[in-house]
């Protein structure tokens, strides 16, 4: 999907570390200097980390890694075009952070960012605040992810960042890289 993924590009991440996995794409667009919204080189950041999750995701070795990894990819997907999108605010503005933040002046997460700067994609980001829950549950213990709900996830992470790709006037390429056999349950 991304040309970094094609050199063999990973997140950092691997199967034993998880929890790594799961820091918020709004964390990542912090660390990658995406102060303001309208970042473009924030974005092109946070699209290549994405497409290296997208990469962990396919080789991973559980399904539970599969979705969190998935998840993860399809979360920076989001995060990118956030902040290579000038955003609609509302309410009061976090002006120093750079930040959406709601009428109560709590920062928006990326699932709601996403609806206020691309509407276009608020199907996709209601659908995967759903998933965002599942990979909660997982992330607490709960019983491993399903082959099919893994791959599902997997497959509609890519799907969502070639429209992202694609929304942001970039070249939309399939990775050339087939899936691992993951096991049912997480070590």
């Amino acid at each position: 999907m991304i040309e970094t993924m094609a050199a063999g590009t990973t997140s950092g991440t691997t199967s034993g570390t998880t929890n790594n996995a799961t820091k918020s794409a709004t964390r990542g667009m912090a660390r990658s200097g995406a102060r303001a919204p309208g970042d473009v080189s924030a974005g092109l950041a946070l699209l290549d980390r994405a497409g290296a999750d997208l990469l962990a995701a396919a080789r991973a070795q559980t399904t539970t890694d599969r979705y969190l990894h998935a998840h993860l990819s399809a979360q920076r997907a989001a995060g990118a075009l956030v902040a290579a999108r000038p955003a609609r605010r509302v309410g009061r503005a976090g002006a120093a952070s750079g930040r959406l933040r709601g009428r109560d002046g709590r920062v928006v997460g990326v699932w709601d960012q996403l609806r206020l700067t691309a509407p276009e994609f608020a199907e996709w980001a209601d659908y995967l605040a759903v998933c965002g829950r599942r990979r909660l549950d997982l992330e607490a213990g709960g019983g491993p992810a399903g082959s099919r709900e893994a791959d599902d996830l997997l497959r509609d992470a890519e799907t969502f960042g070639a429209l992202f790709r694609a929304a942001l006037g970039l070249p939309v390429e399939r990775p050339g890289v087939p899936l691992v056999v993951a096991a049912r349950t997480s070590p």
